[in-house]
């Protein structure tokens, strides 16, 4: 701006403070606004001090979808970026920006204009102060997006909408997000197991910790069923699985028999080979007590938790019952044979024992003592009874379970036997809910039954590695997918060969149509040179008409030319005579000269008649000539017209001939392309069938290892809920088990030796015991544990290996997806109406791999890769659905036609 228009404008503010009635209404009109001063110690950050002037007064016409003068001002790069007059803003120099000019009314156009339909008001001189600050300082991108901190506000409790759900691939487990959390469930038996928690969620007050400060809008999950990804407003979490560990592990030194737990888990008893009972500490670890409560090996324990008493039984044939406290003996009884299993009954008021000699006997207990004689004795099998329980919903109920394969229940006050359970092989353990409604048996056939003990039903039967079966389920539709594929490719090459055929009859065609036409195009080269030598001679002809006419006209000339020159010789000579006979007076001398001119006349009469007749005739003879050039003339023409037409024909033949030497190269393409197509599908087709096969040896491999897998549960149990069970094999491993389905959730592994006994205490930890001597602690249940945040704002500023800021998520992220290999995480993100982004993210590292901005024109709704994962499809509300080649984000193809929102993406199996 010049110093004149400067001082001018400083001329015209003093005339409008001290002289108002001198500036006119235009005058006042353009007058410009005030700049304050202001004083900041921190710097102008553009977020959170500029952006919401603009958004106030300026970005209703300059924003990124309808941007005034291709000028957007929703960021500062935006803005130093311009539209259609260049820079808005000039970094360091405020007033040659002419985002301030126009602003500050200092420039035409002034901002906001006049009279419009947005409500902008013009910014106030504090507004423009601030913004020229900014400038100066260098008009900087703001720092919220890297370190400022949303103020998230706790969800109400009516907001919980389940907007997302997720299942592992072998179906075990059901995510869902609902409101800001996320539930995980087990699918066969439907019960909740755990919901995924960030601590950070509550680190900002005192509110209940969750997955999200945000509404769960996307679930995903990887190919392994051991990762998880939820998103949120601009952020994703990677949550991993923790398989169940071992948490601690207590070497005892010598056989571990029996184990029993507390209700609280503060406690652990252990039975042991050696006769002693061992009392560990539930949460350390660490040894509390040794009692040497037996001389022989421990056969039985169980817990009377409240009464703080534990009956013990042992191959001495001694059952005891101590006090908790102490180990003290409280009461004993010698049953006279050595008891193999044991077990409050009837309210803790008896005990029901079995011994060796295969008698199932119950026993009075008091104050005094255990009963010297049993109150019942019962013959209940026929061949060694390997367990006796009692059921804890029922006091008089008891059950027994023998190597005859059957499990019997008994009304113990009158001995009667209620109902068998037959298992169908040897028993060697059971155990009984503790609301009494299952029973769980174990065979040496490798089986676990569980039942209904209220009608004796079973309700499932558990055999071998369920993982295996969703291995050998994945593996048998691979082999599906393959021969589908391979069969489908068959059908494509009959229609190929059927094609072929066609093709060949096309080739066949064409090579008769360049006969024919080179037979045409030679017949037609004949014709145009017989014509161009009749034209030849015509035009030779007609050169030879015109030669002569020529010379005839010469003659003609030459004739007349004579006749003129006599006609001129008479007129000369009477001319002389006239002029001679006037002064002639002698008679004589005029006689002579009459004489003379008639001698002369006579003469020159003489030669007229002969060149009068050659005039005749050569004025005849150039008539004839004339009509013989008209005539070859009008023969020339016809010539040429026919020469034109068979010019026309040999040139017409011609084309034909190369369309039809086109259609055969055609042809010949067609055919080659056909064999190439027949070739590639051939090689498909042998590479489905080798893929089958290979595929087949792997379903024969894991067939035939299933029976390996499968192991003799040698101890089980409950939960302490009774939602799950567990049960320690011989393959040194201990099951988890849903137990309203019996299906098999998770492995415990890592075992030195086969489980002898476990026990639930609450929170899905478990004892187990081996019978080398070996204590072990194990977190029973899966854990999801967050490993990765993904996010383009980072909460509280800082960045660390479990937080990546990485850029590429826009507003709320809908959509995501894991590619088939699980290296690569997809998410769809995008400001409704505005842009809808595509990101890639490594997986193990969470860094960004590729962006594709444009994805969309709207919001991205769903994702889905490809099953070789080269490709990616996306649904919009741009109303679009796209594929993309992931390795470099180009778009491939683009699905119209939809009339509102596509809501989801889905590929067939084949990815075709």
């Amino acid at each position: 701006m010049s110093m004149q228009r400067l001082a001018a404008i400083a001329l015209a503010t003093l005339l409008a403070v001290h002289l108002p009635g001198w500036v006119s209404a235009e005058e006042e009109e353009s007058q410009p606004i005030p700049i304050a001063t202001v004083a900041r110690e921190e710097p102008v950050d553009f977020d959170q001090d500029i952006l919401p002037i603009l958004r106030k007064n300026c970005m209703a016409c300059h924003n990124a979808t309808d941007a005034a003068s291709d000028l957007v001002l929703e960021s500062a790069q935006a803005i130093l970026e311009g539209g259609a007059d260049g820079p808005a803003v000039i970094a360091g120099d405020a007033m040659k920006s002419l985002l301030l000019q126009v602003s500050a009314h200092l420039s035409e156009p002034v901002m906001p204009p006049e009279g419009n339909d947005a409500g902008a008001k013009d910014l106030t001189p504090e507004e423009l102060g601030l913004l020229k600050l900014w400038i100066d300082q260098g008009a900087k991108a703001g720092q919220s997006s890297a370190a400022h901190r949303i103020n998230w506000q706790p969800l109400p409790a009516s907001v919980n909408p389940i907007l997302a759900a997720a299942v592992t691939p072998d179906g075990s487990y059901a995510f869902c997000g609902r409101g800001n959390r996320i539930y995980v469930y087990d699918v066969p038996g439907g019960s909740l197991l755990a919901e995924l928690v960030d601590p950070a969620t509550s680190v900002r007050d005192d509110r209940q910790p969750t997955a999200h400060f945000d509404i769960v809008q996307a679930l995903a999950m990887h190919p392994s069923g051991q990762l998880i990804a939820s998103a949120g407003y601009q952020t994703v979490k990677l949550w991993r699985k923790q398989v169940p560990h071992i948490l601690q592990e207590i070497e005892l030194g010598t056989g571990v028999t029996r184990l029993a737990t507390s209700t609280d888990g503060e406690r652990v008893f252990v039975g042991m080979a050696d006769g002693h009972i061992r009392v560990i500490s539930g949460i350390s670890g660490e040894p509390i007590a040794d009692w040497p409560t037996h001389a022989k090996s421990v056969t039985a324990l169980s817990l009377h938790d409240d009464q703080g008493r534990l009956l013990t039984a042992s191959a001495d044939g001694i059952i005891r019952i101590v006090r908790t406290a102490d180990g003290s003996n409280a009461q004993q009884r010698d049953t006279g044979s050595s008891v193999i299993h044991a077990d409050w009954l009837y309210d803790d008021q008896q005990v029901v024992t079995v011994s060796s000699d295969h008698v199932v006997r119950v026993w009075q207990v008091t104050d005094a003592g255990v009963g010297e004689q049993p109150i019942r004795e019962l013959k209940a099998h026929d061949d060694e009874v390997t367990v006796v329980l009692a059921n804890p919903a029922a006091g008089a109920q008891l059950l027994t379970a023998s190597r005859d394969g059957s499990v019997k229940l008994w009304d113990a006050n009158s001995g009667n036997q209620m109902r068998v359970f037959a298992h169908g092989s040897p028993v060697v353990s059971a155990s009984v809910s503790p609301d009494g409604s299952r029973l769980l048996s174990s065979g040496e056939d490798r089986s676990i039954k569980l039942w209904n003990v209220a009608d004796g039903k079973l309700i499932a039967e558990v055999r071998g590695d369920r993982q295996l079966l969703a291995q050998l389920q994945s593996v048998d539709l691979a082999i599906q997918l393959a021969q589908q594929e391979a069969n489908s490719g068959k059908g494509r090459v009959a229609e190929l060969e059927k094609q072929a055929t066609a093709l060949a009859e096309a080739v066949t065609k064409s090579q008769e149509g360049i006969t024919a036409a080179d037979k045409v195009v030679q017949e037609k080269a004949e014709a145009f040179q017989a014509a161009r030598t009749a034209q030849q001679a015509g035009e030779a002809g007609k050169s030879v008409a015109e030669q002569a006419a020529t010379q005839i006209d010469a003659l003609v000339k030459a004739a007349e030319e004579r006749q003129t020159q006599n006609k001129a010789a008479n007129q000369q000579l009477a001319e002389l005579f006239a002029n001679a006979k006037a002064p002639a007076a002698d008679k004589e001398a005029l006689k002579e000269l009459t004489a003379a001119f008639d001698v002369a006349s006579q003469a020159i009469d003489a030669t007229q008649t002969p060149v009068d007749e050659l005039v005749v005739k050569v004025q005849t003879l150039r008539e004839a000539a004339k009509r013989q050039v008209e005539q070859t003339g009008k023969q020339l023409e016809e010539l040429n017209k026919k020469l034109s037409e068979a010019d026309n024909q040999h040139k017409d033949a011609i084309k034909k001939q190369d369309e039809a030497k086109i259609n055969l190269q055609q042809a010949e393409r067609d055919v080659a392309r056909n064999q190439e197509a027949v070739q590639a599908v051939q090689a498909e087709i042998a590479a489905l069938e080798s893929q089958a096969m290979a595929l087949q040896a792997e379903k024969e491999m894991l067939e035939k290892e299933q029976p390996e897998r499968e192991a003799v549960a040698r101890s089980l149990a409950f939960s302490r809920d009774g939602a799950r069970f567990y049960a320690g094999d011989e393959r040194q491993r201990i099951g988890v088990y849903d137990a309203a389905s019996g299906n098999l959730l998770e492995w415990c592994t890592g075992l030195r030796g086969t489980a002898s006994a476990v026990k639930s205490v609450q929170g899905g930890t478990l004892w187990s015991a081996q019978a080398e001597g070996t204590l072990t602690k194990w977190q029973a249940l899966p854990q999801w544990n967050l490993e990765r945040t993904i996010t383009s704002t980072s909460q509280d500023g800082e960045v660390s290996e479990s937080v990546v800021v990485a850029p590429g998520l826009s507003d709320r992220v809908l959509a995501l997806a894991f590619s088939p290999d699980g290296n690569l995480l997809a998410a769809g993100s995008g400001q409704p109406s505005r842009n809808g982004p595509i990101s890639f993210y490594a997986t193990d590292s969470g860094q960004l791999v590729r962006t594709i901005s444009e994805a969309h024109s709207d919001t991205v709704f769903s994702l889905e890769f490809s099953r070789d994962g080269k490709h990616l499809a996306s649904a919009s509300a741009d109303r679009m659905a796209k594929v993309f080649r992931v390795e470099t984000g180009e778009l491939e193809r683009t699905f119209e036609g939809h009339t509102h929102h596509v809501m989801d993406v889905s590929w067939q199996a084949n990815g075709k």
